[in-house]
């Protein structure tokens, strides 16, 4: 009886399509759709201001790769296959943006399929917020808010978990079991794919030279570090990122 009263309502309404409008009334709340090829459908105002868009006609039929950096674009593309293919949804995922030098962005994503008329799954729709804002709003993100922006600030210096620990105040073992519960992932995993992917957004947007960019993020050595990248354009080196996971797990054994 429910189900058919729900049925009954949405068929009368005038614009389905409505109920979007709701988000635009969300701050720093960003909504997206998705088609099963990656193109943008549809866009909440938080994206298209992200995005520097001034209509959402401007972003639909668009990927993530015309406003994103290829190692970034390629993981959300990623997330967004499974979605499609497993039909489960992925929720609560902290994500890295690099803004700007140095300056990283830290967002929480949920992801769910779009499923059409008979059933079949025709794309992803999503909703991301910062974690500045999540911690605001809950109690576990605002817990670790201190450690997330120490990391943020200091991500290209040495680290230890024992900093991290005592910086929120916990004991080392606590620490790692209460990251991994809020942020699906324990510190050092944090901390590696924080550190891959500035790297990698750096070379991919800048022309500062390779040792430049070895030093800027904490990798010891050149000669290695050069050995996880090889060239793309012939300007800047693209990243290999099996190799560069495989090096940073390397250096990270002393570091963190």
């Amino acid at each position: 009886m429910n189900k058919s009263l729900q049925e009954c309502f949405f068929s009368e309404m005038a614009d389905p399509q409505g109920i979007r409008c709701l988000f635009d009334r969300l701050p720093d709340v960003s909504f997206f759709m998705k088609d099963t090829d990656g193109r943008f459908i549809a866009a909440s105002r938080c994206v298209l201001e992200n995005l520097g868009l001034k209509s959402e006609a401007e972003i639909v039929g668009r990927t993530d790769d015309d406003f994103y950096t290829k190692e970034l674009a390629n993981r959300f593309r990623e997330d967004d296959r499974k979605v499609v293919q497993t039909g489960g949804p992925v929720i609560n995922r902290v994500e890295v943006c690099i803004k700007g030098q140095k300056l990283l962005d830290w967002f929480i994503t949920s992801k769910l399929p779009v499923t059409g008329k008979n059933g079949t799954v025709i794309g992803v729709m999503g909703l991301t917020m910062s974690v500045e804002r999540a911690a605001q709003r809950s109690p576990a993100y605002r817990e670790l808010g201190g450690v997330v922006e120490y990391i943020r600030e200091h991500f290209c210096e040495r680290i230890t978990v024992s900093q991290l620990a005592d910086i929120a105040a916990m004991s080392v073992r606590q620490f790692h079991r209460r990251f991994h519960d809020i942020y699906g992932s324990s510190p050092y995993e944090f901390l590696q794919r924080v550190r891959v992917q500035a790297a990698s957004a750096t070379l991919m947007q800048t022309d500062r030279s390779v040792s430049q960019i070895a030093m800027d993020f904490g990798f010891y050595d050149q000669s290695n570090f050069t050995k996880t990248f090889s060239p793309t354009d012939g300007r800047n080196p693209g990243p290999v990122p099996s190799k560069i996971i495989e090096y940073v797990m390397l250096y990270e054994t002393v570091q963190l």
